[in-house]
């Protein structure tokens, strides 16, 4: 899982899904491939041909120009960006394009150590519950059984001797 946050916005490479202050902005499949790339290379310059290799690969055959000015375009759209005005996507003329913000990765190496927490407590909590069980299952109950001799002269007290013990 890759996400990456740049100012009121986050974007999930996997999903091809962006967000603004947490509600989701449409975006093509192409132009979000665009944006990933970007994000992901965040203050360099992305060549034209990094965009083209990464949007149709070396076997396509499109007017490229046309395709990566349309994926660069959508991007803009989404982020309420312009050409002229550049405030996140940086036109390099002749060379390609740059992300002008800071950007913030949030892969899974960042997330790993909330889950491993989670997942520590949840061993934790399983071995504590697992010792109780044990403990209450070692615990024996001791019946002590004791013969007493009548002394208040009353008979109907006596025990009755059998040549076997009851249990009943």
């Amino acid at each position: 899982m890759m996400k990456f946050r740049f100012g009121a916005y986050e974007f999930d490479k996997e999903a091809g899904e962006l967000r603004r202050s947490g509600s989701r902005i449409s975006l093509e499949a192409q132009p979000a491939k665009a944006l990933a790339l970007l994000l992901e290379k965040a203050g360099e310059v992305v060549t034209r041909e990094e965009l083209r290799a990464a949007l149709w690969g070396e076997s396509t055959h499109v007017d490229f120009d046309r395709g990566i000015a349309y994926c660069i375009s959508e991007v803009r759209s989404a982020l309420q960006d312009s050409g002229a005005n550049s405030r996140f996507v940086q036109t390099i003329p002749k060379q390609g394009f740059r992300i002008l913000v800071p950007v913030e990765r949030l892969d899974a190496k960042r997330i790993l150590p909330r889950r491993m927490l989670v997942f520590a407590g949840m061993g934790v909590a399983g071995l504590v519950g697992g010792i109780e069980v044990m403990r209450r299952s070692m615990r024996r109950t001791v019946i002590g059984v004791s013969v007493f001799d009548n002394e208040t002269g009353r008979v109907e007290l006596d025990r009755k001797r059998t040549s076997k013990p009851s249990c009943g």
